[in-house]
C-alpha cells in the first residue's frame, strides 16, 4: 500500500471492543487489564490501514461489547457496515474474525 492510500486516524473506523473479565477464567478480574494491553498490541497491526483498535475491559455489563466510531461519533450497525463495505469487508465476517482473534489471544495469554 502506498502513502496515497493511507487514511488519517480521524477518518479510520474506531473499534472499541470490551472484554468481560470472565472470558479469562475465574481469576479474570485480576488479568483483564494486562490482557487488554496484550491484545491491544496484537491488534494494532490488524487492518490498521482503516481501523483504529481499542481493547478495554467490560466492567459495566450495560456497555455494548463492540462500539464503532468515526471522529468520536458513534455509528450504528448500518453505518459501520457501510464503512466496512468500502474495504470489501462484511460486518458479520469482521466481527467473527475479531471474536476468533480474541479467543486465540486469550489462549496464548493464558498459556504464558
Amino acid at each position: 500500500m502506498n502513502d496515497k492510500n493511507l487514511i488519517s486516524d480521524d477518518k479510520k473506523l474506531h473499534v472499541q471492543f470490551r472484554l468481560e473479565p470472565g472470558c479469562l477464567g475465574p481469576q479474570g478480574l485480576k488479568h483483564v487489564n494486562s490482557f487488554c494491553l496484550f491484545a491491544q498490541k496484537e491488534f494494532e497491526s490488524k487492518n490498521n490501514h482503516f481501523v483504529k483498535w481499542e481493547i478495554i475491559p467490560r466492567l459495566d455489563k450495560s456497555a455494548p461489547e463492540i462500539t464503532y466510531k468515526i471522529r468520536s461519533k458513534k455509528l450504528d450497525i448500518q453505518q459501520a457496515s457501510k464503512y466496512l463495505k468500502v474495504f470489501n469487508q462484511k460486518l458479520s465476517s469482521f466481527e467473527d474474525s475479531l471474536n476468533d482473534d480474541i479467543t486465540l489471544m486469550i489462549d496464548r495469554y493464558l498459556s504464558q
